[in-house]
């Protein structure tokens, strides 16, 4: 079971490594934003590009998730050029005409979306950006599911590298703000996929639709449509909801300290995502399968906490070499409860586990439907009286009560014992271990940060005496440290009990 952890864990590395580009590339770009665009114009960029995000969930009608589920299937069966290529079609026309529709109606639309009649030439871009996004899907999930995350390094590397460079030119030489951004994200969309199609689908496709596999993709994958679209409204409506209940430069505030927190979504937890997903299918006939799934979710909650702690403790110093502007920097009130929402957010991969597994996928309309009412009646009242602050409190609360009644849900359809033990131990850990640095306030930076190495190293001991890893485990951590560390520092921990 730990190989397969093991050999999980470093195809998670590599897709964080290609996550963490596209993060880099965020980071290079605040102070490019905090100077040369307003936080109000920020607000609007920030409804548009949540839009570009739920439509590519909506727009691909649940053909994505069946080509997930059915790779692996139609592999075996030697069935898989003919399955993509009528996927694939299938895909290219709904979604064409989906788009068609509305760009005709782009001028009503984008009013609805900001407020204003003079933003429809940035609405028609972004469904654009939409369109090529959502093809570039397929060959990227190609890529996952054939297990090549070095190809998928280097395609996501290309495209971010060509955005990057085209839209610091925009801003800074065509001072083109906003539009600037939509238009070097759409050059470089459709340049590399373009690119992706011919070297990845092309050569896998074999020219003959077969309707019954479109069937069977789009009765698989439709379903998800509905439960997706509960769950971006509540993970989206708080930025909808400032905008029209706060004003756009509080929407502006929180989107900038929403995408400080996201950094731990994309370049950790997505990336987990990438290299777990698949194994689900891939291991769902083993034995131990279940031993499996329930570690998985253990080694998320220990390792993704102690990345999630470590990122709170040094974010603020990070940001502020980088903006000074101080409208952009009151949105730092907001990380921390933002950065726990995706912490918890990512828990939903693992226990998601056995509700994919049994292809009842139309239960995930059940905590997304309850959970998109009860966060838009949180927005609604928290806003207009904590502004962000209570944007960010609705969203933790509605992610958790999402997590909650998943896994009372799936528990039901397959059942694996997780580790709550455990989980909820290393939670109040590392809860606590956070909380004990903001109420000290130590003024000394190099005593608060020789404080805050001290609580990160004791974390792992602390876990170790309350016997938290089992004898397999400590032995195969032994073997890693011993690579890495000093063999007389082994001895020692060895010797005061600590291994």
């Amino acid at each position: 079971m730990l190989d397969k952890i093991s050999k999980l864990s470093k195809e998670t590395a590599i897709y964080a490594i290609s996550n963490s580009i596209n993060k880099l590339i965020g980071f290079i770009l605040i102070p490019v934003y905090a100077k040369y665009i307003p936080i109000s114009d920020y607000g609007v960029l920030a409804v548009f590009e949540i839009t570009i995000t739920f439509l590519i969930t909506i727009l691909n009608f649940g053909i994505i998730s069946g080509h997930q589920r059915f790779f692996y299937i139609e592999k075996e069966n030697n069935t898989y050029g003919q399955f993509l290529f009528s996927i694939f079609i299938s895909l290219f026309v709904l979604c064409g005409i989906s788009i068609l529709i509305f760009l005709i109606n782009s001028s009503t639309l984008s009013k609805i979306l900001t407020g204003e009649n003079n933003y429809k030439e940035l609405f028609n871009i972004t469904m654009y950006i939409t369109f090529t996004e959502i093809l570039f899907l397929l060959p990227l999930q190609i890529l996952q599911f054939e297990r090549k995350p070095l190809f998928y390094l280097l395609l996501n590397s290309v495209k971010l590298l060509l955005t990057l460079t085209l839209t610091i030119y925009f801003i800074i030489y065509l001072r083109m703000s906003i539009s600037g951004i939509l238009h070097a994200r759409l050059i470089g969309n459709i340049l590399i996929t373009f690119l992706s199609f011919i070297i990845i689908i092309l050569p896998r496709l074999k020219f003959k639709i077969n309707l019954n596999k479109i069937f069977i993709t789009l009765k698989y994958g439709f379903p998800l449509i509905f439960s997706s679209i509960s769950f971006l409204i509540f993970q989206m409506s708080d930025r909808y909801m400032l905008n029209w209940l706060s004003t756009q430069d509080e929407t502006g505030k929180y989107s900038f300290g929403l995408k400080i927190a996201n950094t731990i979504n994309l370049t950790i937890i997505q990336a987990i995502g990438l290299s777990y997903v698949p194994t689900i299918y891939k291991y769902e006939n083993d034995v131990n399968n279940k031993r499996y799934y329930s570690k998985s979710l253990t080694y998320y909650f220990f390792s993704v906490g102690l990345i999630a702690l470590t990122f709170l403790y040094i974010y603020e110093d990070i940001i502020k070499l980088l903006v000074n502007n101080n409208d952009y920097l009151e949105g730092f009130k907001v990380v921390p409860i933002l950065t726990f929402n995706f912490f918890v957010l990512g828990m939903n991969y693992f226990l998601s586990t056995g509700i994919y597994l049994k292809n009842k996928t139309r239960f995930f309309i059940i905590p997304s439907t309850m959970t998109a009412v009860l966060n838009i009646i949180l927005n609604y009242y928290l806003i207009p009286i904590f502004g962000m602050m209570g944007a960010s409190i609705a969203t933790l609360i509605s992610q958790i009560s999402y997590v909650v009644i998943l896994t009372i849900i799936s528990n039901k359809i397959y059942s694996i014992k997780f580790e709550w033990n455990k989980i909820f131990l290393l939670l109040l850990i590392f809860i606590t271990s956070f909380t004990g640095i903001e109420i000290i306030k130590i003024k000394s930076f190099l005593l608060l940060y020789t404080f805050k190495i001290i609580i990160l190293t004791l974390i792992p001991l602390i876990l170790f005496k309350l016997k938290f890893f089992e004898d397999v485990e400590i032995n195969a951590l032994k073997n890693i440290f011993s690579k890495f560390i000093p063999t007389f520092i082994i001895k020692f921990f060895e010797k005061h009990g600590i291994f």
